[in-house]
C-alpha cells in the first residue's frame, strides 16, 4: 500500500528540487519505509529503491529530531557502516517529516565535495531554520491529501447508506474486519462495534460470505461467542481510504427489527372507531363500512384526499378485528416494499411461490397496511397480489389506502390491472371534511384543546373565527387543521383570536378561497377536469365528456387549452 508521502511524490519532488537550487547542496527524500520517493543529483536515479543503510535516517525517524553528521569517520552512527568509506568527508543533515506526531518519512541534506559540506557546516542555523518550514509544508501538504481522500471515502459510504439506513448495514473491508454498524444493526447482532472489534480480538466473533442467490441477495454467517445468526441482504462494493483498497457494505433486514420498528406503538393501539372523531352521516356511514371490514381476511381499499387521516380508519379496523393483539405492519414509500417483505413471505429462491408453500412467517394473523398503493412499481405490486393470494390461508388482512384514482393509473399501465380488480370491490371512501361541514368544528375543538396543554396556554377562537374556518373548504383536510392550530396556538400573544387578529398569511388563504369558491372559470375548470378523469381521455371518451357536459366536442377543445388543462397520469 502506498505511504501518505508516496501519494504527494510529485510535490514533495518539487521541494527537493528548490532546496537543491537554492543552497547547490543534494537532497535525498525518504518515506516511513525507507523508500527512496525523491532526490536531487545522484540520489535522482535510485528512486524507487529502499536504504540498505541509512542510518541516519533511521535516527531521525526513530528520535522525530534533527540529526546532523558531520565527522563520518568518527560519529557514533557512521561506525562499521557498508558506506562509511564511501562517506569519507561527507556532511549530513536530515530533517524528519511529521504530522500530527506520526513520522511520515524523513528529507537528507548532504554534501558530495568539500564545497557543499562547508555551505551546511557554515549555514547550519540557516538551513534549520528554513527547512523547519518546508517539512511543515510538505506535512501540510500530507494533511491535504489525506483529508480529501477521508472526504471522498465518507462521502461514498454516506451515499451508499443514505436510503438504507433502516437496515442492518455492516461496513467491512477485504478480510471481513468490520469498520462500521449502523443503529439497526447493533440491534440486530446486540453488540456495539467497539463490543464486536473486542470479540474478534480475543477470536469471540467472525463473519463469513456464504451463498450468493441467483436474485443477488447474499448470505453472511455470523458467529458471537456460541451464537450463530445467518444474514440475508444485499451488497455493495466501495473504494476504501487507501488506493487500491476496496470496501464492502452489507446491508440486510431482520425479521425481529421489522416487527419492532413496523408495529404500532402504545397511542396506535388506542385507536378504534370510538376515538374517531366525527358525527355527519357521511363519517357515520364511512364508520359502518371500516366495522363490517373487520372481519374475514377480504382485502380493503381506503380511497381519500390527502390528510383525511386514512391510516387512522386502517388501524381502528385492526384494532377492532381478531388481530388486534397481533402486529399492524406499516409499508409506506420510506420503505422498500420487496426487501421487507420478499424473503419473509418467498423462498429462498426469491420467487413467489402460491399456496401453502409461501412462507408467510411475518404476515401471519397480522395486518399490512400499503399507505399509498398507487406509488408502488409493478414489481412490488406482483407481490402485493401474491399476499393477498395467499392471506385466507395466513388469517393476513391487507388493508390499501390510495388518494390516487387507480383507473386511471390502469389505463395509463403504471398500475397492475389484477390487483386493481382484487382491491376495487372492498373499496371504502372516506369523505373529505369540505362534505362534512359539521364535523369541522369538532376537528378544531380537538386540536385546539390539545395544543392548548401541548403548549400550556389557554387560546381560545373568537366566534367569527370559527365561522371563517368553518366555511373554509380545508384542502388539506384534517392534517391542515392541524397545522393550523398547532400554529396559531403556538404564535398566539393574546388568549383570544379574533379574524383581525389571525396571520396575515391564514388571513390571505381563507380570503383566496373564498374567491376560487365562487369563481365560474375557476369552477368549470374543476369540473371539466372531473369529468376527463372519471370518464376517460381518448378521443371517444372526449366527446362523452362534451355530452355530459353539454357542451360541443369542439367547445371541450377550445376550453382545455384556455384553462391549460394537460394530462399526466391524471388530468390536472
Amino acid at each position: 500500500m502506498p505511504t501518505l508521502l508516496m501519494n504527494i511524490q510529485k510535490h514533495v519532488h518539487k521541494y527537493a528540487q528548490m532546496i537543491a537550487a537554492v543552497f547547490d547542496i543534494e537532497v535525498d527524500v525518504a518515506d516511513r519505509d525507507k523508500v527512496r520517493i525523491a532526490g536531487t543529483g545522484r540520489f535522482n536515479r535510485m528512486i524507487g529503491t529502499p536504504f540498505y543503510s541509512g542510518r541516519v535516517f533511521s535516527k531521525a525517524m526513530e528520535t522525530g529530531k534533527m540529526v546532523m553528521v558531520t565527522d563520518t569517520a568518527h560519529d557514533p552512527l557512521c561506525q562499521n557502516c557498508v558506506n562509511q568509506n564511501f562517506c569519507k568527508d561527507q556532511c549530513e543533515m536530515v530533517f524528519p517529516i511529521k504530522l500530527e506526531g506520526e513520522i511520515l518519512g524523513a528529507i537528507s541534506l548532504a554534501s558530495t565535495n568539500r564545497q557543499q559540506r562547508q555551505v551546511l557546516v557554515q549555514q547550519s542555523e540557516r538551513l534549520i531554520a528554513f527547512m523547519s518550514n518546508i517539512v511543515d509544508l510538505i506535512a501540510l501538504k500530507a494533511r491535504e491529501y489525506r483529508d480529501q481522500k477521508l472526504q471522498t471515502y465518507h462521502m461514498a459510504l454516506v451515499n451508499k447508506l443514505i436510503d438504507l439506513i433502516r437496515d442492518g448495514v455492516i461496513v467491512m473491508d477485504g478480510e471481513h474486519k468490520i469498520s462500521y454498524m449502523n443503529r439497526s444493526c447493533e440491534k440486530i447482532l446486540n453488540y456495539n462495534l467497539n463490543q464486536i472489534h473486542y470479540l474478534h480480538k480475543i477470536h469471540q466473533f467472525s463473519i463469513a460470505k456464504g451463498k450468493t442467490q441467483p436474485n443477488g441477495m447474499v448470505e453472511y454467517l455470523v458467529k458471537i461467542r456460541s451464537q450463530r445468526m445467518h444474514l440475508i441482504g444485499y451488497t455493495h462494493q466501495i473504494e476504501g481510504i487507501e488506493e487500491g483498497q476496496r470496501n464492502t457494505v452489507f446491508t440486510f433486514t431482520d425479521i425481529r427489527t421489522l416487527q419492532e420498528e413496523l408495529s404500532q406503538d402504545e397511542s396506535a393501539k388506542k385507536r378504534t372507531f370510538q376515538s374517531l372523531i366525527g358525527q355527519s352521516e357521511l363519517f357515520l356511514e364511512t364508520v359502518r363500512q371500516c366495522k363490517e371490514a373487520c372481519y374475514g381476511t377480504a382485502p380493503v381499499l381506503l380511497v381519500g384526499e390527502n390528510g383525511v387521516r386514512k391510516e387512522i380508519y386502517a388501524r381502528a379496523i385492526h384494532n377492532e378485528s381478531v388481530r388486534r393483539e397481533n402486529l399492524f405492519i406499516r409499508i409506506s414509500l420510506h420503505s422498500s416494499f420487496e426487501k421487507l417483505v420478499e424473503q419473509m413471505v418467498f423462498g429462498h429462491e426469491g420467487e413467489p411461490s402460491t399456496g401453502f408453500q409461501i412462507r408467510n412467517d411475518l404476515l401471519a394473523a397480522n395486518t399490512l397496511y400499503v399507505s399509498e398503493v398507487g406509488d408502488l412499481d409493478l414489481g412490488d405490486q406482483e407481490i402485493l397480489i401474491s399476499i393477498l393470494q395467499s392471506s385466507h390461508f395466513y388469517n393476513t388482512k391487507v388493508i390499501c389506502a390510495t388518494a390516487k384514482d387507480l383507473k386511471a393509473l390502469a389505463q395509463q399501465g403504471n398500475f397492475n390491472p389484477d390487483l386493481l380488480y382484487a382491491l376495487e370491490l372492498y373499496t371504502i371512501t372516506i369523505p373529505p371534511l369540505r362534505l362534512r361541514r359539521c364535523d369541522t368544528l369538532l376537528f378544531i375543538d380537538h386540536y385546539l384543546q390539545k395544543f392548548n396543554r401541548c403548549f400550556q396556554k389557554n387560546v381560545t377562537l373568537a366566534p367569527e373565527t370559527k365561522q371563517l374556518m368553518l366555511e373554509y373548504s380545508w384542502a388539506g383536510n384534517v392534517r391542515e387543521i392541524r397545522n393550523v392550530l398547532s400554529y396559531l396556538v403556538e404564535q398566539a400573544q393574546d388568549l383570544l383570536i379574533t379574524p383581525q387578529r389571525l396571520p396575515a398569511l391564514l388571513q390571505q388563504r381563507f380570503r383566496d378561497d373564498k374567491k376560487e369558491e365562487y369563481h365560474l372559470a375557476s369552477q368549470e375548470r374543476k369540473l371539466i377536469i372531473r369529468a376527463l378523469n372519471d370518464l376517460g381521455a381518448n378521443d371517444y371518451s372526449k366527446a362523452q365528456v362534451a355530452k355530459a357536459l353539454g357542451i360541443s366536442k369542439a367547445t371541450l377543445y377550445r376550453k382545455l387549452k384556455e384553462y391549460g388543462i394537460q394530462q399526466n397520469t391524471v388530468f390536472e
